[in-house]
């Protein structure tokens, strides 16, 4: 409820007690800190009463990431699955339904691109060999909000309403750290600031960590690019159940995978012929998206893509 009352103008009153670690990370550190960078935030109050102390032992033993098989997400599973950090590495893999799924695809068969969403990740821990956790939520239809700027929000109440498992969990972060950002926080999306939200959410029995950040987007493809669960099941797409290859998240993958000189190694997940017969026009969107609109996504590919085919009529369009 935190991002919606910080955007309504309510405090919030608990009424199951919260343990005092995460009520000074929330009341007096993370809220302040919206609030001062940008000043549309309402500084909520929290009346809550205190949990009693706890030990220092972990009720759960659990290390879990989410499995929907992203970039993002796969960059998590590859790099903690049998890392040399034996305590680092994953036990569990996650798939939730709690706003994603209905506000990327919307409504229409809803049903059934959730079906295809969950056996995509059941595919993969059969593959890997770890326990799925399935959770749906109908709070996205309870308390409706704008899933671009709560999303975050919306996956932590996730991850706590299975805290009981966890002793660890790896968030997969969208932007890279040097691009964290908590200016305008009010009408931008909190995986700019997830450094900071995780850290305020986690706890001596929860460590929340936003995974993925030493890198961007094309170092993250580059690391799942030979990897054969990801070129069998990897999804980007927010049309179809399947990649469409036309979206902005497909082309954007696209993209870089070409940048890369990737993008037979994925021909099983996306049609590799369209994009080539369509390759001009995708490099008109990169010019557009990375030139007129600055989006930082795409700079390194423009980068890569520019200096391959700068004498080329098509590339510099």
């Amino acid at each position: 409820m935190l991002a919606y009352a910080m955007r309504n103008g309510h405090d919030i009153t608990c009424e199951n007690p919260v343990t005092d670690e995460l009520f000074y990370n929330v009341q007096e550190m993370l809220i302040p800190t919206l609030v001062y960078s940008d000043s549309r935030n309402y500084p909520v109050k929290i009346h809550a009463s205190m949990a009693p102390a706890l030990d220092k032992t972990f009720p759960g033993g659990g290390v879990g990431t989410g499995i929907s098989c992203g970039v993002d997400s796969f960059h998590a599973l590859l790099k903690h699955l049998n890392s040399k950090y034996a305590l680092q590495n994953l036990t569990h893999l996650t798939i939730y339904s709690i706003g994603s799924i209905n506000r990327c695809y919307g409504v229409r068969n809803l049903a059934y691109i959730k079906q295809k969403v969950f056996e995509r990740a059941e595919k993969v821990v059969e593959e890997v060999g770890l326990p799925l956790v399935k959770l749906e939520s109908n709070f996205q239809f309870a308390i409706p909000q704008k899933h671009s700027l709560t999303h975050t929000y919306m996956d932590a109440l996730a991850i706590y309403s299975l805290q009981k498992l966890w002793r660890m969990y790896y968030y997969a972060g969208a932007y890279p750290n040097n691009e964290f950002s908590m200016n305008a926080n009010f009408n931008t999306d909190p995986a700019l600031y997830e450094l900071f939200l995780w850290d305020c959410f986690s706890t001596s029995k929860l460590k929340i960590f936003s995974e993925g950040g030493e890198g961007d987007r094309n170092d993250k493809i580059a690391f799942i690019s030979d990897n054969p669960l990801a070129r069998k099941y990897l999804h980007v797409c927010i049309r179809k159940e399947y990649n469409c290859g036309f979206c902005p998240k497909c082309l954007r993958t696209l993209l870089a995978l070409d940048a890369l000189n990737k993008l037979d190694n994925f021909r099983d997940v996306f049609d590799i012929d369209a994009y080539l017969q369509n390759r001009d026009k995708a490099y008109k969107y990169l010019y557009k998206e990375c030139v007129i609109r600055h989006n930082s996504f795409f700079k390194k590919t423009y980068k890569i893509l520019h200096e391959r085919h700068k004498s080329s009529d098509t590339s510099t369009t």
